[in-house]
């Protein structure tokens, strides 16, 4: 034993000297090897190990793009660019109270930019959000629900936001412990003349699933889950200068030939 020791204070004694960084002796019984740059490179890797670097992903479409942070979608999963769809199909983004447990709450915001190509000469009149998923409930004083928000923000003018409420299409109440299915949607309109001109914009999605149970007589159970969100761009054609002096034409034209039949008469 007191070899054993006498070899750890050597261990230690070595550690400390830099000019004898290396050696492989026992101690206990158990073989060490100490390498300073070994050491120092594994340092280096536990630090990095707890660090995530978020990164900018683009999904390009035939009109526009969409950008957000893979680092930062975290519940909704990976999204997939579809025509004019941005949709994501979360696995485990679910709130669940059983037997009294009280409130559940699970969320997920995150930020989606998008962005009209220049050759495209279209607009961005709304955005629409459906979504869906199931519910399950049992007892009485059980109880689950879907809501959030989605707004839009025009990314030229940040002042300028738009809100809407994300809300069930029907109430979710049976509880009759069998798996339901339930649909939410929200929708932004852009038709106004103050967006006119945007050709960029950042949607930002906040939902939230809520299960409750109450302690009572029995088993309760309240489940919910998230299984689709769908966020749609919906465009028109921006008309261009030759069309606008076409209308005007038209219209002028029109107010002459009114204006002379009245002289006429």
């Amino acid at each position: 034993m007191k070899n054993s020791v006498f070899q750890f204070d050597r261990c230690l004694g070595i550690g400390l000297n830099s000019s004898q960084s290396n050696f492989d002796d026992e101690f206990l019984g158990v073989p060490i090897m100490f390498t300073a740059n070994k050491l120092l490179l594994a340092i280096a890797l536990t630090s990095a190990a707890g660090y995530v670097q978020a990164a900018p992903v683009t999904l390009d479409g035939a009109s526009f793009s969409v950008t957000y942070d893979d680092a930062l979608v975290g519940l909704f999963g990976t999204p997939t660019l579809s025509g004019n769809t941005l949709f994501f199909t979360p696995t485990s983004f679910k709130a669940i109270s059983t037997n009294g447990a009280g409130i559940s709450l699970t969320s997920q915001t995150s930020n989606f930019d998008f962005l009209l190509k220049p050759s495209a000469n279209l607009r961005l009149t709304s955005v629409d959000l459906n979504e869906g998923g199931d519910y399950l409930m049992m007892g009485q004083n059980s109880f689950v629900n879907a809501l959030g928000q989605m707004r839009v923000r025009n990314n030229a003018n940040p002042s300028m936001e738009i809100v809407s409420s994300i809300a069930p299409t029907a109430p979710l109440a049976f509880k009759d412990g069998i798996n339901h299915n339930w649909t939410a949607s929200a929708n932004a309109d852009l038709n106004s003349a103050a967006w006119n001109n945007a050709g960029s914009a950042r949607v930002t999605l906040e939902n939230i699933l809520l299960a409750y149970t109450q302690a009572d007589t029995g088993p309760q159970l309240a489940f919910t889950e998230k299984k689709y969100a769908g966020i749609t761009f919906n465009v028109s054609p921006v008309p261009e200068a030759s069309t606008w002096s076409m209308m005007l034409l038209g219209v002028g034209l029109l107010g002459y030939l009114g204006l002379r039949r009245r002289n006429q008469q």
